[in-house]
Formats: structure tokens, C-alpha cells, sequence
């Protein structure tokens, strides 16, 4: 005795698959322009001033490469130091101090106030 085997259909994913991938391909063309800038004005001029960072540089000249001379001549620097150590205390100063600021406000806003509209318009102003 036979046993009858169901006729299956071909399959629907290579279809679904092509939409996918075509619409995948319309998100990233969107998304290039904007990947574009980014690589123009941020990784560009980072690689940039990493590779000027190791060369003595002088706008008459031509430069010249002086390998890690420029961060010796850094590291031995007091104002360096000096620079270095107001960086941080104004980062551990400013930066929990205006999550503080921040956490207040928002918590503020959330309240039950009669008032409540007027606050958040007046901080979104």
C-alpha cells in the first residue's frame, strides 16, 4: 500500500528575500550621504592630525618626520600637565553636576503640577 506524499509548493522566501534585500539597498543609499559627511568632517581630519602629529610641522618649510618627538616634547611640558589636570577637574566637576541639573529637571517636569504645561514649555523654549 502507497501512502500518499503531499505535493509541496515551491518555495516563497527567495521572493520575500529579494524585497528585503531591495529595500535594504534604498536604506543604506539614504543612509550614505550622512556617512559621507561623517567620514568628510569627522574621520578624516582625525587621521589627518594623527598623521601630522608625528612630523614637525612649519607653514614655510616643508615638514619634516620626527616620529614620537612631539609627545616626548609633551609629556616633559609643565603646561602640559597643567592643561591636562584642568581637563579633568572640569570634567569631574561639570559632568555629574549637569546630570544632577538634568535629573532634577526631568523629575521636576514629571510631577503633578498645576503649572506642569507652562514648565515644560517654558524649558523647551
Amino acid at each position: 500500500m502507497d501512502v500518499a506524499q503531499p505535493k509541496t509548493s515551491a518555495p516563497v522566501a527567495p521572493k520575500r528575500a529579494r524585497r528585503r534585500y531591495r529595500n535594504a539597498t534604498t536604506a543604506y543609499l539614504f543612509i550614505l550621504p550622512g556617512m559621507l559627511l561623517f567620514v568628510a568632517w569627522t574621520l578624516y581630519p582625525l587621521i589627518y592630525s594623527l598623521i601630522m602629529s608625528f612630523a614637525q610641522w612649519n607653514l614655510i618649510k616643508p615638514s619634516r618626520f620626527v616620529g614620537f618627538d612631539n609627545y616626548a616634547r609633551a609629556l616633559k611640558d609643565p603646561v602640559f600637565w597643567l592643561a591636562l589636570r584642568n581637563t579633568l577637574l572640569y570634567t569631574v566637576i561639570t559632568v555629574p553636576g549637569q546630570m544632577i541639573l538634568g535629573l532634577g529637571i526631568a523629575l521636576l517636569l514629571d510631577q503633578p503640577l498645576r503649572a506642569r504645561a507652562f514648565f515644560r514649555t517654558l524649558y523647551y523654549i
